[in-house]
């Protein structure tokens, strides 16, 4: 059987138990603001989420403690959300327009978007047919790629907290902001069929878990098979889970299995044998031909504490891993280390973060696979493996300092300033400074965005947007 034949069985099942309305997602990486102020509120309540975009039923949850803690925010955040609300009405549009110079960039976080786009359309909305049902669209045409890109476009049902979602869907692995590791929205992703919690079960400790199934875009000679290379669509299964064993403190783990495609097959067995013995279905040896591979998986495990002594402070960290080592399930190779710290108040009308990354060497890689983990020639984890010579697994760190100044809650600056090492002679360190501006004209919000600095082979680059959403 089929794990997409499986999800849809699952979720049928669960239609049959008590009624629960399905959740709408919030968008990933398009209303800077928006999402600041997001995750200003979670810090200051429940703790930012383990994973994204944020989830409605969640922010309802956050949004109850917050009147109490700060009730400007708490207004802004009631009024913004209601065009997400409702039974039928378009949620949002959005118009942008840019201009670049020097070497073309990858621009992270934006589902394989480049600075030489030099137009964009914007269209949300939502539809509920019934109480258990849910359409939610949203979409990004780029008229110089002539591509329309969609994000939170499902079909949603929900039963017993539990709600399945067939359609286009961001799936971020992380509790950072500037980056997930092994699964973020750098690159555009395919039709994907999740199961996942409504909201946390609270019961259990907050529990909160995702499960999704979906086949990359496909790669022409990127499939190796009986040392030939073949056409085909790797299978990708994502998985996340988290609790909250104490208030303030979350623990998450996540799996990335990347997997058959072209004449690589595979069933749902298999899956299971590679989740639970990796190194005795992933690594090739003496015992087991590259041939009899299941393929790659990318694993990390995620940690956020949330205090709130002389200001709130939330520190968070991830640990993770592409590879075992040794033969050991136990053992990890080709790990990686994050950790990062946000002050959501570091005055009344300002916030502080900063975030460090580092991979040792293989990382989005893989000998099955020409193209990696890619898709569509982007890196579906860390954007800055973008940001190096295509196929070079090289080690790299990245360090993240985003400062914001709120002129009001209608009303911000966002300054962010990123650097990244490839631990090779054949790059430079890379730099970025981008200043973002987010306010209120009339019934409008316009958003005007800098960027500039220096790429990993030493040439500069700058861009510049303006957006208006209503």
């Amino acid at each position: 059987m089929k794990l997409s034949n499986l999800l849809i069985i699952a979720g049928a099942f669960v239609a049959t138990e008590s009624a629960a309305k399905p959740t709408v997602y919030l968008p990933l990486g398009i209303d800077a603001h928006l999402e600041t102020q997001l995750d200003r509120m979670f810090a200051l309540t429940s703790g930012t989420p383990m994973h994204k975009p944020y989830a409605l039923s969640e922010v309802d949850l956050a949004l109850r403690k917050l009147k109490q803690k700060d009730s400007r925010l708490y207004r802004y955040l009631v009024g913004e959300l209601k065009r997400y609300r409702g039974e039928d009405k378009i949620s949002r549009y959005g118009l942008r327009t840019t201009a670049s110079s020097g070497d073309t960039m990858p621009i992270a976080n934006q589902r394989g978007l480049t600075t030489d786009e030099y137009a964009q359309g914007f269209f949300e909305g939502i539809w509920r047919p019934n109480d258990f049902m849910l359409a939610q669209i949203g979409v990004d045409y780029r008229v110089k790629g002539q591509d329309l890109v969609a994000y939170n476009s499902t079909l949603s049902m929900a039963a017993a907290n539990l709600q399945l979602d067939i359609g286009y869907r961001d799936h971020w692995y992380s509790p950072f902001k500037n980056s997930a590791q092994i699964m973020s929205n750098n690159a555009q992703m395919p039709m994907s069929i999740s199961l996942g919690t409504v909201e946390p079960l609270n019961n259990w400790w907050n529990l909160d878990f995702e499960l999704f199934y979906t086949e990359l875009d496909e790669v022409k000679g990127g499939i190796q098979y009986q040392g030939e290379w073949h056409d085909g669509s790797p299978k990708l299964v994502g998985m996340h889970g988290s609790i909250e064993p104490t208030h303030g403190w979350k623990i998450g783990f996540n799996r990335v299995m990347q997997f058959g495609g072209g004449p690589r097959e595979t069933d749902i067995s298999d899956i299971f044998k590679a989740f639970f013995d990796p190194s005795g279905n992933d690594n090739a040896d003496n015992d087991l031909s590259t041939d009899d591979e299941f393929g790659d998986q990318m694993i990390s495990f995620t940690s956020s504490v949330y205090f709130d002594w002389v200001t709130p402070i939330e520190i968070y960290a991830e640990y993770g891993a592409e590879d075992t080592l040794h033969g050991s399930n136990f053992k990890f190779g080709n790990q990686t280390i994050s950790f990062g710290t946000y002050l959501p108040k570091l005055t009344n009308n300002s916030s502080l973060r900063y975030e460090y990354n580092k991979w040792n060497t293989l990382w989005y890689v893989h000998h099955l696979y020409k193209n990696g983990n890619t898709n569509e020639g982007f890196t579906f984890g860390h954007f800055a493996a973008d940001n190096r010579n295509f196929g070079d697994g090289v080690p790299a760190d990245v360090h993240t300092i985003n400062y914001d100044y709120f002129e009001s809650v209608l009303s911000s600056w966002q300054f962010k300033l990123s650097t990244q090492n490839n631990d090779s002679d054949d790059y430079q360190r890379a730099y970025s400074l981008s200043v973002l501006n987010s306010r209120k004209v009339g019934e409008y919000r316009v958003e005007t965005s800098l960027m500039g600095g220096k790429n990993v082979y030493d040439e500069s680059y700058g861009y510049l947007s303006v957006t208006m959403f209503w």
